[in-house]
């Protein structure tokens, strides 16, 4: 796994297939995205990539929560990507619950405490 910091992002390579970047902020870290090239998707990646950036987080920083937004962004002809639905699902998984501190440009607003 190649992992980039630049000022208050990181940005998590894994083999050109898996990606993701969080954020850091005063109180909580956002996880900003996570994909997956699409011949690759349907394998474990994602959930793979994604228990890697939570212990990463876990491990390297103090806070005492992790956001992020579950909107599913389509690009080009990528048609297996997760809808909205199918993330929050995903997110639960991992005790994401919804939060309640939503705004108009975040209206499904996920965290969770550490």
């Amino acid at each position: 796994m190649e992992i980039i910091k630049k000022e208050n992002r990181i940005y998590f390579n894994d083999n050109d297939i898996s990606f993701g970047n969080i954020s850091i902020h005063d109180t909580y870290i956002k996880i900003e995205m996570i994909r997956i090239i699409p011949e690759y998707r349907g394998q474990g990646l994602g959930h793979k990539l994604f228990i890697f950036i939570i212990n990463y987080i876990r491990k390297n920083f103090n806070c005492k929560k992790i956001i992020l937004s579950p909107l599913p962004i389509k690009t080009g002809g990528d048609e297996n990507i997760l809808n909205l639905e199918q993330l929050v699902i995903f997110y639960k998984k991992f005790g994401f619950k919804m939060s309640e501190e939503t705004t108009k440009e975040e209206p499904y607003l996920m965290v969770l405490k550490l």
